[in-house]
């Protein structure tokens, strides 16, 4: 009862709010550009695939993917956002909206963990890893198709040498990152295992 209550409750939050902000951009699809968004919204896609997992069970497959994708992007963009000091829009990095794409995004990853059974693999790095990958990819075409950078530290125009070390930071950040989701899951796992043989005892 308590999973079910986590899902509703989680996708309730996450999906509920990033709709909300979504509606007050004048253009809503360009923001998709975005890093950030481009997260919270596979992040959205993982709550409401862990929620149609009680009635499809043939769910889990792709909820799994969604959850090898959106868990280490949502970790990888607090660090760039906090590291950096960027916020998500002009209101800087104390208001709600800034802590619900960049705090919340990995408490959600955090407390799903706790709270859900997932299977994680280190198999599965390509995922957020080649996600990444193909972002930087696009960012550089658009650039040199004419349109300006989104992120000063990504201008693959006019400062290629910053643009290439976030590059290979973040090809190296983002496997680490999926280590380390597996790594918790293990030692999740292993707790609730002690758990039941010491209430067995």
């Amino acid at each position: 009862m308590m999973r079910i209550v986590f899902k509703v409750c989680n996708a309730t939050f996450i999906c509920g709010f990033f709709i909300y902000f979504m509606l007050q951009e004048t253009y809503p699809l360009l923001v998709l550009e975005a890093l950030t968004y481009q997260g919270m919204m596979m992040l959205s896609l993982y709550t409401l695939s862990a929620l149609l997992d009680e009635l499809l069970p043939n769910m889990k497959d792709v909820t799994n993917y969604l959850q090898n994708l959106s868990f280490p992007l949502a970790i990888f963009i607090s660090n760039i956002s906090w590291g950096l000091g960027i916020p998500v829009d002009l209101g800087g990095l104390w208001t709600f909206k800034n802590h619900f794409f960049h705090t919340f995004n990995s408490l959600c990853c955090i407390m799903s963990m706790l709270t859900l059974e997932q299977v994680w693999s280190e198999k599965k790095c390509f995922i957020p890893f080649l996600y990444g990958l193909g972002y930087a990819a696009f960012s550089g075409i658009i650039q040199f198709k004419g349109f300006d950078a989104l992120y000063p530290f990504l201008d693959f125009k006019n400062d290629p040498v910053t643009a290439a070390v976030i590059v290979v930071i973040a090809a190296i950040q983002i496997p680490i990152i999926h280590v380390g989701f597996c790594t918790f899951s293990n030692y999740i796992g292993n707790k609730k295992r002690e758990t039941e043989t010491t209430k067995d005892d």
